[in-house]
Parts: structure tokens; sequence; C-alpha cells
């Protein structure tokens, strides 16, 4: 299961300087042009445990569709990714089979790792500068709480952790209301 929280960075520059400085490895930067799915008949409803999106990015590293299925914990969710070749066949394929597009935004995102942890630094036109946290693991728990304990290393505290992602933010601007996900 895939489990995040981010943060509003001041400076994604001094960011990337602390991580390193905790040993960090970074990978570089990259662009993601994101086009996001629901099926027609789920574009209003509340989302709650089960609900999903299907995602379609575009990036100078490549191309993937992720399958994104929310939880009944903030912040963690199910996750299926596969890469493809063309994302504009793939969004034609996705609407020629009752899917819509609800979303769209660009990010630039700088990657690295960190133990077993992937951090992302993220400058969002429409939201801001973030640094992501994220790790992979059965126990939601046990995962939640490595996360938290780099998050204060890098001078957080619990206030300032946002559990939702990106897409759940910008969602909600958008009006959609969500139940149950923690």
């Amino acid at each position: 299961m895939e489990i995040e929280i981010r943060a509003k960075v001041d400076s994604l520059e001094e960011m990337k300087e602390k991580l390193i400085s905790m040993g960090a490895k970074v990978f570089g930067s990259k662009f993601q042009h994101d086009v996001i799915y629901k099926r027609e008949d789920q574009v209003d409803t509340v989302q709650k445990p089960g609900s999903f999106i299907l995602r379609v990015r575009e990036s100078s590293t490549g191309h993937k569709l992720t399958f994104k299925s929310l939880t009944d914990v903030v912040g963690s969710w199910i996750e299926h990714e596969t890469k493809i070749e063309d994302p504009k066949e793939t969004r034609l394929m996705l609407e020629k089979s009752g899917f819509v597009p609800v979303l769209v935004f660009d990010k630039e995102r700088e990657e690295g790792k960190l133990g077993e942890i992937t951090f992302c630094l993220d400058r969002m036109p429409e939201l801001g500068e973030f640094i992501e946290l994220e790790i992979i693991s059965d126990d939601v728990d046990a995962g939640k709480k490595k996360l938290l304990e780099l998050i204060l290393k890098l001078g957080y505290s619990e206030k300032d952790i946002i559990h939702k992602g990106y897409v759940a933010i910008l969602m909600e601007r958008q009006g959609v209301k969500y139940e149950n996900t923690g």
C-alpha cells in the first residue's frame, strides 16, 4: 500500500540541502502533466473508501497509467501503475470506455530517496511548493510512523502535515466531497 504525507515548504532548495545533509540521494527533476479520470457516473458522487481515479501522467522521464483507490486511512491509497507508450491514445481509450477527465494539472518534481522513504520536492502552479514523503508498506501504522519521524526531523510539526493527496485537495476546491477516508 502507498502511504504519503506532505507539507508546504518555503524553499525547495533549502529542503533539498537538508535532505542531502541527512544522507539522501537525489535523482533529478522532471516535469509531469496529469489528467485525472473518473467514470462518468461517478463524477458528482461523494468520494469514499473504494472510490477511484485513473491518472494518465505524461512526464519527461516516461508516461504512466495509474489506478488509485481511496482507503479508510487518510494518506493511504491502493495503487497500481503501468508504463504506457502513447498518452494521447490512452486518454482516447479511457474516454471511449466511459471515463471523463475531471482534473488537469502540472507539476515540477525532483525525486530522491532517504532509506526506504521516497521524497518528492514539488512545485505546483495551483498549490505552491511541497515536500511529499512516501513509503510502500502493508503495515500502514508502521509506515506512517516512519514518515512522521522524518518530517519531524525536517523541522515540521504534526499540525504542518497534509495527509490528503494533490488530487483530493484540487477536487475539493471544485466542490467534491470526501467521506470516511480517514
